[in-house]
């Protein structure tokens, strides 16, 4: 699927979509993406007491839920220590003059080796109505998501669910945003879905 250029003009570039940076860090480890999953999410409604209730309406936040499995050359790993899970987020059809691009990098632990495991991130409500104006619905599918899994600097995974060949992300002539994507930490949904997702590395 081609870029819209009328939307994001001067943005495409030729490059694949390639995972080998480093031969010797791929060696080591390797991640196979199994599915990356976009959907908006409500904030939960959480039961509380102690405290005066206030009136609110939930709003709707952007989930990215990769599924993905580590390998590794060493065939007596059970755990991987560290992986750097970079996500990237483009709207097709946001407000700015300037196309931007969100991103964020998110750190995950222990991460078991040669089996199923998950890794999320979220987008605020507030950065979509920032990005396609107040009151205005938002489609999932005008997000374009792209994530590059890293292992001690080497990229050893990947993948869009747009965009693909033309590796979007990559290109610099976009304004980087940070700071807008959330690692679970950090969201309403921390307590959910609690033991489904890796271990988040904090930030201090």
């Amino acid at each position: 699927m081609s870029f819209p250029k009328a939307l994001f003009p001067a943005f495409i570039i030729g490059a694949s979509f390639s995972l080998l940076v480093s031969a010797a860090q791929a060696q080591q480890v390797k991640v196979e993406v199994e599915n990356l999953e976009v959907q908006l999410q409500q904030s939960p409604d959480i039961e509380f007491s102690g405290t005066k209730e206030k009136k609110w309406d939930a709003k709707e936040w952007l989930e990215i839920e990769v599924t993905f499995k580590a390998l590794s050359a060493d065939r007596n790993a059970e755990f991987i220590d560290e992986l750097e899970f970079q996500y990237y987020v483009f709207f097709k059809g946001q407000k700015a003059a300037q196309p931007q691009v969100y991103t964020r990098s998110i750190n995950v632990t222990n991460i078991p080796v040669d089996e199923t495991a998950y890794a999320i991130a979220f987008l605020a409500p507030a950065t979509m109505e920032k990005a396609f104006g107040k009151g205005k619905s938002i489609n999932v599918r005008d997000a374009w998501v792209a994530v590059e899994i890293k292992s001690r600097g080497a990229t050893v995974g990947g993948e869009a669910n747009e965009g693909k060949s033309d590796a979007w992300w990559r290109d610099g002539r976009a304004q980087r945003v940070e700071g807008e994507i959330f690692a679970k930490y950090e969201t309403p949904f921390q307590l959910l879905w609690y033991d489904r997702h890796v271990q988040e590395r904090r930030e201090r």
